[in-house]
Protein backbone atom coordinates (compact mmCIF):
# COMPACT_ATOMS: atom_id res chain seq x y z
CA UNK A 1 0.00 0.00 0.00
CA UNK A 2 1.19 3.32 -0.86
CA UNK A 3 -0.69 5.63 0.91
CA UNK A 4 -2.81 5.42 3.99
CA UNK A 5 -5.41 7.96 5.55
CA UNK A 6 -6.57 8.18 8.82
CA UNK A 7 -8.69 10.34 10.75
CA UNK A 8 -8.95 10.28 14.45
CA UNK A 9 -11.40 11.56 17.16
CA UNK A 10 -10.59 13.75 20.07
CA UNK A 11 -10.84 12.39 24.04
CA UNK A 12 -13.18 13.26 26.44
CA UNK A 13 -12.18 12.78 29.86
CA UNK A 14 -14.60 11.94 32.67
CA UNK A 15 -13.35 10.86 35.43
CA UNK A 16 -9.96 8.98 36.52
CA UNK A 17 -7.29 11.57 35.20
CA UNK A 18 -3.98 11.67 36.60
CA UNK A 19 -3.91 7.88 37.33
CA UNK A 20 -2.74 7.16 34.04
CA UNK A 21 0.02 9.50 34.28
CA UNK A 22 3.54 8.12 35.09
CA UNK A 23 4.80 7.91 37.71
CA UNK A 24 1.46 7.79 39.65
CA UNK A 25 0.53 4.74 37.04
CA UNK A 26 4.21 3.14 37.18
CA UNK A 27 3.76 2.50 41.13
CA UNK A 28 -0.18 2.24 41.58
CA UNK A 29 -1.94 1.55 38.21
CA UNK A 30 -4.66 3.42 36.63
CA UNK A 31 -7.91 3.41 35.56
CA UNK A 32 -9.71 6.24 33.77
CA UNK A 33 -13.47 7.11 32.04
CA UNK A 34 -13.31 8.53 28.91
CA UNK A 35 -14.56 8.81 25.42
CA UNK A 36 -13.71 9.01 21.39
CA UNK A 37 -16.08 11.85 20.30
CA UNK A 38 -16.62 13.89 16.97
CA UNK A 39 -15.83 17.85 17.04
CA UNK A 40 -18.04 19.69 14.77
CA UNK A 41 -19.32 16.63 13.09
CA UNK A 42 -16.07 15.16 11.74
CA UNK A 43 -13.25 13.51 13.43
CA UNK A 44 -10.58 16.33 13.40
CA UNK A 45 -7.42 14.93 13.82
CA UNK A 46 -6.01 13.56 9.69
CA UNK A 47 -2.82 12.19 8.98
CA UNK A 48 -2.17 11.06 5.68
CA UNK A 49 1.19 8.96 5.18
CA UNK A 50 2.12 7.96 1.69
CA UNK A 51 5.63 6.77 -0.12
CA UNK A 52 7.12 8.96 -2.75
CA UNK A 53 10.07 8.62 -5.33
CA UNK A 54 11.94 11.05 -4.01
CA UNK A 55 14.68 9.91 -1.39
CA UNK A 56 13.57 12.05 1.02
CA UNK A 57 11.26 12.54 3.85
CA UNK A 58 8.27 15.22 3.54
CA UNK A 59 6.52 16.77 6.56
CA UNK A 60 3.75 18.89 6.05
CA UNK A 61 1.20 20.33 8.48
CA UNK A 62 -1.67 22.96 7.56
CA UNK A 63 0.50 26.02 6.62
CA UNK A 64 4.06 24.78 6.48
CA UNK A 65 6.36 21.98 4.76
CA UNK A 66 9.75 21.11 5.20
CA UNK A 67 11.66 18.63 3.32
CA UNK A 68 14.76 16.11 4.93
CA UNK A 69 17.15 14.44 2.87
CA UNK A 70 18.55 12.02 5.12
CA UNK A 71 17.77 10.60 8.67
CA UNK A 72 20.46 12.61 10.52
CA UNK A 73 19.24 15.68 9.32
CA UNK A 74 15.69 14.61 10.41
CA UNK A 75 17.16 13.91 14.00
CA UNK A 76 19.17 16.83 14.14
CA UNK A 77 16.64 19.32 12.66
CA UNK A 78 15.36 22.39 15.16
CA UNK A 79 11.85 23.05 13.78
CA UNK A 80 8.52 22.79 14.11
CA UNK A 81 7.67 19.31 13.31
CA UNK A 82 9.48 18.24 16.35
CA UNK A 83 6.10 15.85 16.96
CA UNK A 84 6.41 14.16 13.78
CA UNK A 85 9.89 14.39 13.54
CA UNK A 86 10.02 12.22 16.93
CA UNK A 87 7.45 9.95 16.40
CA UNK A 88 9.36 8.96 12.78
CA UNK A 89 12.14 7.77 15.06
CA UNK A 90 10.30 5.98 17.63
CA UNK A 91 8.81 3.95 15.00
CA UNK A 92 12.34 2.75 14.02
CA UNK A 93 11.90 2.92 10.60
CA UNK A 94 15.60 3.33 8.81
CA UNK A 95 14.46 4.52 5.22
CA UNK A 96 13.66 7.64 3.34
CA UNK A 97 10.59 7.86 0.65
CA UNK A 98 7.81 9.13 2.34
CA UNK A 99 6.00 12.22 3.15
CA UNK A 100 3.83 12.53 6.16
CA UNK A 101 0.72 15.62 5.96
CA UNK A 102 -0.98 16.08 9.61
CA UNK A 103 -4.02 18.39 10.03
CA UNK A 104 -5.67 19.58 13.16
CA UNK A 105 -6.49 23.62 12.45
CA UNK A 106 -9.90 23.34 13.71
CA UNK A 107 -8.31 22.50 17.00
CA UNK A 108 -7.39 25.55 19.63
CA UNK A 109 -3.41 24.76 20.59
CA UNK A 110 -4.11 23.08 24.18
CA UNK A 111 -7.25 22.17 23.99
CA UNK A 112 -7.22 19.75 26.88
CA UNK A 113 -8.61 17.20 24.15
CA UNK A 114 -5.92 14.71 23.79
CA UNK A 115 -4.42 16.31 20.36
CA UNK A 116 -0.80 15.95 20.73
CA UNK A 117 -0.96 12.58 22.36
CA UNK A 118 -3.73 11.15 19.33
CA UNK A 119 -2.01 12.67 16.59
CA UNK A 120 1.37 10.84 18.01
CA UNK A 121 -0.89 7.39 17.72
CA UNK A 122 -2.28 8.41 13.75
CA UNK A 123 1.31 9.26 12.62
CA UNK A 124 2.58 5.92 14.27
CA UNK A 125 -0.73 4.09 13.09
CA UNK A 126 0.30 5.45 9.60
CA UNK A 127 3.90 5.04 9.32
CA UNK A 128 3.18 0.90 11.08
CA UNK A 129 0.59 0.67 7.92
CA UNK A 130 2.27 1.80 5.37
CA UNK A 131 5.41 -0.42 6.28
CA UNK A 132 3.84 -3.27 6.89
CA UNK A 133 5.27 -2.72 10.52
CA UNK A 134 3.05 -5.66 13.24
CA UNK A 135 2.35 -3.05 16.24
CA UNK A 136 0.11 -4.05 18.73
CA UNK A 137 -2.04 -2.06 20.40
CA UNK A 138 -0.58 -1.46 23.74
CA UNK A 139 2.94 -1.33 21.99
CA UNK A 140 1.87 1.45 20.18
CA UNK A 141 -0.10 3.37 23.67
CA UNK A 142 3.41 3.10 25.32
CA UNK A 143 5.42 4.14 22.05
CA UNK A 144 2.75 7.53 22.18
CA UNK A 145 4.12 7.66 25.74
CA UNK A 146 7.62 7.49 24.94
CA UNK A 147 7.22 10.69 22.19
CA UNK A 148 5.44 12.35 24.61
CA UNK A 149 8.36 12.10 27.20
CA UNK A 150 11.25 12.61 24.62
CA UNK A 151 9.36 15.94 23.19
CA UNK A 152 9.28 16.84 27.05
CA UNK A 153 5.57 16.95 27.44
CA UNK A 154 4.84 14.85 29.73
CA UNK A 155 1.32 13.26 30.18
CA UNK A 156 -0.01 9.79 30.17
CA UNK A 157 -1.70 6.85 28.36
CA UNK A 158 -5.75 8.02 28.49
CA UNK A 159 -5.37 10.31 25.41
CA UNK A 160 -4.44 7.49 23.09
CA UNK A 161 -5.82 4.67 24.98
CA UNK A 162 -9.28 7.14 24.80
CA UNK A 163 -9.05 7.46 20.83
CA UNK A 164 -7.82 4.07 19.55
CA UNK A 165 -11.30 2.21 19.88
CA UNK A 166 -14.53 4.05 19.67
CA UNK A 167 -16.93 4.40 22.82
CA UNK A 168 -16.85 5.31 26.06
CA UNK A 169 -14.55 3.09 27.96
CA UNK A 170 -12.86 1.88 31.42
CA UNK A 171 -9.55 1.96 30.59
CA UNK A 172 -7.09 0.39 33.47
CA UNK A 173 -3.38 -0.29 34.26
CA UNK A 174 -1.42 -2.43 36.71
CA UNK A 175 1.85 -1.17 38.00
CA UNK A 176 4.22 -1.06 36.13
CA UNK A 177 7.14 0.55 34.17
CA UNK A 178 5.21 -1.15 30.75
CA UNK A 179 1.91 -0.59 30.58
CA UNK A 180 -0.20 -3.03 29.81
CA UNK A 181 -4.02 -1.59 29.30
CA UNK A 182 -7.18 -3.17 29.65
CA UNK A 183 -9.62 -1.23 27.76
CA UNK A 184 -13.55 -2.07 28.04
CA UNK A 185 -16.31 -0.56 26.54
CA UNK A 186 -19.16 0.17 28.99
CA UNK A 187 -22.32 -1.30 28.02
CA UNK A 188 -24.66 1.69 27.74
CA UNK A 189 -28.26 1.75 26.00
CA UNK A 190 -28.46 3.38 22.79
CA UNK A 191 -31.17 6.12 24.19
CA UNK A 192 -28.71 6.82 27.06
CA UNK A 193 -26.03 7.27 24.73
CA UNK A 194 -28.73 9.32 22.22
CA UNK A 195 -29.46 11.62 25.86
CA UNK A 196 -25.91 12.12 26.25
CA UNK A 197 -25.32 13.12 23.06
CA UNK A 198 -27.85 15.63 23.70
CA UNK A 199 -26.66 16.93 27.18
CA UNK A 200 -23.23 16.89 27.04
CA UNK A 201 -21.73 19.80 25.38
CA UNK A 202 -17.63 21.39 25.16
CA UNK A 203 -17.39 24.97 26.33
CA UNK A 204 -14.10 26.96 24.59
CA UNK A 205 -12.80 29.20 27.77
CA UNK A 206 -10.64 31.20 24.94
CA UNK A 207 -7.53 30.32 26.50
CA UNK A 208 -4.57 28.41 25.76
CA UNK A 209 -1.88 27.04 28.15
CA UNK A 210 0.68 24.65 28.48
CA UNK A 211 -0.26 21.50 30.00
CA UNK A 212 3.50 20.15 30.53
CA UNK A 213 3.67 22.63 33.70
CA UNK A 214 0.88 21.50 35.22
CA UNK A 215 1.47 17.62 34.70
CA UNK A 216 5.28 17.95 36.51
CA UNK A 217 3.46 19.95 38.80
CA UNK A 218 0.93 17.76 39.82
CA UNK A 219 3.35 14.79 39.47
CA UNK A 220 5.79 16.18 42.20
CA UNK A 221 3.23 16.81 45.13
CA UNK A 222 2.50 13.23 44.09
CA UNK A 223 5.93 12.29 44.80
CA UNK A 224 6.19 14.18 48.18
CA UNK A 225 2.47 14.65 49.42
CA UNK A 226 0.57 11.33 50.63
CA UNK A 227 -2.41 13.47 50.40
CA UNK A 228 -1.91 14.10 46.50
CA UNK A 229 -1.57 10.28 46.02
CA UNK A 230 -4.71 9.27 48.12
CA UNK A 231 -6.66 12.23 46.30
CA UNK A 232 -5.50 10.57 42.90
CA UNK A 233 -6.43 6.99 44.08
CA UNK A 234 -9.95 9.05 44.94
CA UNK A 235 -10.42 9.65 40.99
CA UNK A 236 -9.43 5.70 40.53
CA UNK A 237 -12.64 4.89 42.36
CA UNK A 238 -14.68 7.67 40.70
CA UNK A 239 -14.00 6.18 37.52
CA UNK A 240 -15.24 3.21 38.52
CA UNK A 241 -18.57 4.72 40.12
CA UNK A 242 -18.91 6.22 36.43
CA UNK A 243 -19.20 2.83 34.65
CA UNK A 244 -21.73 1.71 37.14
CA UNK A 245 -24.12 4.54 36.61
CA UNK A 246 -23.60 4.48 32.64
CA UNK A 247 -24.91 0.94 32.59
CA UNK A 248 -27.54 1.37 35.19
CA UNK A 249 -28.87 4.36 32.70
CA UNK A 250 -28.21 7.04 35.32
CA UNK A 251 -27.23 10.17 34.31
CA UNK A 252 -27.84 11.99 36.89
CA UNK A 253 -25.75 10.18 38.71
CA UNK A 254 -23.47 9.84 36.20
CA UNK A 255 -23.38 14.01 36.76
CA UNK A 256 -22.83 13.93 40.15
CA UNK A 257 -19.36 12.04 39.80
CA UNK A 258 -18.72 14.32 37.39
CA UNK A 259 -18.99 17.14 39.79
CA UNK A 260 -16.69 14.88 42.54
CA UNK A 261 -13.95 14.68 40.13
CA UNK A 262 -13.94 17.93 40.01
CA UNK A 263 -13.63 18.84 43.03
CA UNK A 264 -11.33 16.82 43.67
CA UNK A 265 -9.05 17.48 40.69
CA UNK A 266 -9.28 21.47 41.85
CA UNK A 267 -7.38 19.94 45.37
CA UNK A 268 -4.33 18.32 43.07
CA UNK A 269 -3.06 22.12 41.70
CA UNK A 270 -4.35 25.35 42.67
CA UNK A 271 -3.36 26.06 38.48
CA UNK A 272 -5.83 23.71 37.14
CA UNK A 273 -8.93 26.07 37.32
CA UNK A 274 -8.75 29.91 36.61
CA UNK A 275 -10.70 32.79 37.23
CA UNK A 276 -12.24 32.36 33.42
CA UNK A 277 -13.28 28.65 33.81
CA UNK A 278 -15.21 29.82 36.78
CA UNK A 279 -16.85 32.43 35.46
CA UNK A 280 -18.16 29.66 32.77
CA UNK A 281 -19.31 27.46 35.28
CA UNK A 282 -20.53 29.93 37.27
CA UNK A 283 -22.37 31.79 34.35
CA UNK A 284 -23.92 28.18 33.18
CA UNK A 285 -24.91 27.21 37.11
CA UNK A 286 -28.61 27.25 36.93
CA UNK A 287 -28.86 24.92 33.66
CA UNK A 288 -26.31 22.21 34.30
CA UNK A 289 -26.11 18.84 35.90
CA UNK A 290 -22.52 18.70 35.92
CA UNK A 291 -18.96 19.65 35.22
CA UNK A 292 -15.52 18.88 34.50
CA UNK A 293 -12.54 20.27 33.52
CA UNK A 294 -10.79 18.96 30.11
CA UNK A 295 -7.31 17.81 29.94
CA UNK A 296 -4.61 19.37 33.18
CA UNK A 297 -7.09 22.11 33.06
CA UNK A 298 -5.77 26.27 33.28
CA UNK A 299 -7.73 26.60 29.68
CA UNK A 300 -8.15 24.73 26.76
CA UNK A 301 -12.00 23.34 27.27
CA UNK A 302 -14.48 22.34 30.19
CA UNK A 303 -17.35 20.40 29.92
CA UNK A 304 -20.55 20.50 30.65
CA UNK A 305 -23.80 17.89 31.67
CA UNK A 306 -26.91 20.14 30.55
CA UNK A 307 -29.82 19.55 33.06
CA UNK A 308 -32.70 17.76 31.11
CA UNK A 309 -35.10 20.26 29.83
CA UNK A 310 -31.93 22.84 28.51
CA UNK A 311 -31.15 23.43 25.22
CA UNK A 312 -27.58 23.74 23.68
CA UNK A 313 -27.97 26.70 22.52
CA UNK A 314 -29.02 28.68 25.73
CA UNK A 315 -25.48 28.18 27.03
CA UNK A 316 -24.29 29.75 23.96
CA UNK A 317 -26.51 32.38 24.11
CA UNK A 318 -25.77 33.47 27.91
CA UNK A 319 -22.17 32.83 26.90
CA UNK A 320 -22.04 35.45 24.09
CA UNK A 321 -23.80 38.02 25.90
CA UNK A 322 -21.29 37.75 28.95
CA UNK A 323 -18.10 37.10 26.53
CA UNK A 324 -19.17 39.25 23.22
CA UNK A 325 -16.18 39.67 22.12
CA UNK A 326 -13.85 36.61 22.76
CA UNK A 327 -13.91 32.91 21.28
CA UNK A 328 -15.57 31.37 24.37
CA UNK A 329 -18.82 29.61 23.12
CA UNK A 330 -19.91 26.12 22.65
CA UNK A 331 -18.36 23.84 20.52
CA UNK A 332 -20.47 20.80 18.96
CA UNK A 333 -19.29 17.59 20.26
CA UNK A 334 -20.85 14.31 19.48
CA UNK A 335 -19.47 10.70 21.48
CA UNK A 336 -18.57 8.01 18.81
Amino acid sequence: MNEIYISMPIRINFGGAWSDTPPFCYNEGGCVCNCSAKLNGIRPIRIIAKKIKENKIIIQNEDDVKEYNSLKELKQANDKFLLQRTCIGVSKINNLGFKIITNTEMIPKGSGLGTSSILSLGILTALGKLFNLSIKRNELINKVLEVEKLIGTGGGWQDQAGAICSGIKIITSKPGKKQKLNIEKIKIRPEIKQELNKRILLIYTGNTRNSSNIVFEVMKKYKEDNAQKNNIIELKKIAVKMKNALELGDIDEFASYLNLNYNISQKLSKNIVNDTMNQIFNICEEKIKGKMICGAGNGGFVIVLLKDSIEKKEINDNLIKAFPKSDIRVWEVNIE
